[in-house]
């Protein structure tokens, strides 16, 4: 911190333009027998003080003005301002406006426990159990705490050392300290006012923004990646975690499994996406039904997801509305930062309500988009089965009636050709009409549900995608359409983040059995990966009756994963 120095004295013209009775308050100071006395130049200098806090809006250039005016006020050669934090302890602390070094044991005093109304050095041994501060300090041959209180409530504590020449703060500094604090609480608490109108603009400006992307947009991924982003600007996290319920359409209290489909920090965090999760391992004791916003002094992140190194201050907070789960964000900090605040669990609580909102609309928009398409899939299943099947099927009687007349085998040859592609042809045009046909029994939606897993999973990959699927999806089975997605995500996540393939193939085929088979041309499985997802494949698959297998790539480079089960489950 830099040496004080005194503030220019402007003369009474200062307080021409002040209240009676605040100009009453800088002509009347009390001495340290407790008589009234004028307090000569000093009162131009607090008033000169005043005016140099009352100067900005800004929250942070505010404080650190009042410090340095402080500092002028008493001859103090260093000083600081804490800001109580939500734990008892200062959440922010505020050097004189130069940042110089402070000398020892100033930075521990202002990490003390503890609310004083006002200290002086010789009272610490007094207090220094309630406040945090040791008794005495070699380096600190003075001190001056005084308390900051804004509209009835302790904001922070204002702390001086050092009186130059070598005395001690006298009762004349205090009541000039106090003086000071009492109408420069006015400009904290302007500036403060002034910072949360920012604050929840900026909240309000991010999630204007998420709100247009869902509604413009035809699924909620770009707009989880836009959450997580957001919310590490607006909470100054070092991680945001946005998970969503695995199981789509699920009811509310019956969603316990999570799936994280965006994520946000360092480098690292891209190896979480499409990571399972539970309710219960990220907010320990709860569930779905009592889940409520909340704040931890400290969220083992590690033990969740496996991401070392995050396991400080979080907050958790559901996105939800009264009818539907949308998921979960996990906001966390490193260990030793501070914790939140109630009042930014109250904005990231605001700010999920209106994101859940706008997942409900948008659904409802896709709702309708879905039924038009529904109805338009319809018609173009009425004219395949009533025209282009007859007449398919009239070109292939024509050529079977004139293979009846063929002399030459190898015309016969290829009209037999002919006619059992045409009778494949039939079989691929009644499949297709099958699957574009609604189940009036609940569509499992497995071919959406395929393609939108390998995009959310593919979205940072630079490589090809390939997607190959036969047979009627549409018959597969609730329960078995579950699985065939956790497997897909799987085994696309595996080769996209470990493998470092240029292309990557899915196909699946609904047969006697449903097979699935996901096949890259990378390096093959990297030794150090857990096996913990493909134990996991595997285990679906023999609850199933299926198995898995995982062999090399038969062009020679990559891995090819190959998982299956009865079709009728």
């Amino acid at each position: 911190m830099k040496p004080s120095t005194e503030l220019p004295t402007t003369g009474h013209r200062l307080l021409r333009g002040t209240r009676p009775g605040l100009r009453r308050t800088f002509d009347e100071v009390p001495d340290a027998s407790g008589a009234t006395s004028v307090a000569g130049g000093r009162v131009h200098g607090l008033a000169e003080a005043i005016m140099h806090v009352n100067a900005d809006l800004d929250l942070h250039a505010t404080l650190e003005a009042l410090v340095t005016s402080a500092m002028a006020l008493t001859d103090a050669k260093y000083g600081g301002l804490g800001v109580w934090g939500p734990d008892g302890c200062f959440d922010e602390v505020i050097p004189d406006g130069a940042g110089t070094a402070r000398p020892a044991g100033v930075s521990r005093r202002l990490t003390g426990r503890g609310r004083i109304d006002r200290l002086r050095h010789e009272e610490l041994s007094r207090h220094s159990q309630s406040t945090g501060l040791p008794s005495r300090e070699p380096a600190t041959t003075t001190f001056l705490g005084v308390q900051i209180r804004v509209r009835n409530e302790v904001f922070g504590a204002l702390y001086l050392t050092q009186k130059r020449g070598g005395g001690d703060f006298t009762k004349v500094d205090e009541v000039n300290i106090r003086t000071f604090i009492a109408a420069a609480s006015t400009a904290v608490d302007h500036a403060r006012m002034h910072e949360k109108a920012r604050v929840r603009l900026a909240w309000n400006q991010i999630s204007s923004e998420i709100r247009t992307e869902l509604m413009a947009g035809p699924g909620t991924l770009c707009a989880f990646a836009m959450i997580a982003r957001g919310l590490v600007g607006l909470t100054d996290a070092d991680m945001v975690l946005v998970a969503r319920p695995l199981v789509v359409d699920q009811p509310p209290d019956a969603v316990s499994e999570l799936v994280i489909a965006a994520a946000e920090g360092d480098s690292s965090v891209a190896s979480l996406l499409g990571r399972v999760i539970s309710i219960g391992q990220v907010a320990r004791g709860h569930t779905y039904a009592d889940l409520r916003p909340l704040r931890r002094s400290r969220l083992d992140l590690c033990a969740v997801v496996g991401q070392a190194g995050v396991d400080g201050p979080a907050m958790i907070v559901p996105l939800a509305t009264d009818q539907t789960f949308c998921g979960l964000l996990v906001v966390s900090r490193l260990a030793g930062r501070s914790s939140y605040t109630q009042e930014t669990l109250a904005l990231a609580s605001d700010f999920a309500d209106q994101i859940a909102q706008g997942i409900s609309m948008a659904a409802a928009v896709d709702r309708g988009r879905e039924l038009e398409v529904l109805a338009d899939r319809e018609r173009i299943a009425r004219v395949l089965h009533d025209h282009v099947i007859q007449r398919i099927f009239a070109a292939g009687m024509n050529v079977q009636g004139t293979l009846q007349r063929a002399q030459s085998p190898v015309i016969r040859r290829r009209l037999t050709e002919t006619t059992n592609d045409l009778q494949d042809i039939i079989q691929e045009v009644r499949t297709t009409i099958f699957d574009l046909q609604p189940d009036s029994r609940g569509s499992t939606r497995l071919r959406q549900r395929v393609h939108e897993v390998i995009d959310q999973q593919t979205r940072d990959f630079a490589g090809r995608t390939f997607v190959r699927m036969s047979g009627p999806m549409s018959v597969v089975t609730p329960r078995l359409a579950e699985h065939a997605v956790a497997v897909v995500r799987e085994g696309v996540t595996n080769a996209v983040h470990y493998a470092e393939a240029e292309t990557i193939t899915v196909s699946i085929s609904v047969d006697d059995d449903l097979v699935i088979e996901i096949v890259d041309d990378g390096i093959g499985m990297d030794g150090d990966v857990t096996p913990s997802g493909l134990t996991n494949l595997r285990g679906r698959a023999h609850e199933l009756g299926g198995d898995l297998a995982l062999t090399a790539n038969a062009t020679g480079s990559g891995v090819a994963l190959k998982w299956w089960a009865p079709f009728d489950q």
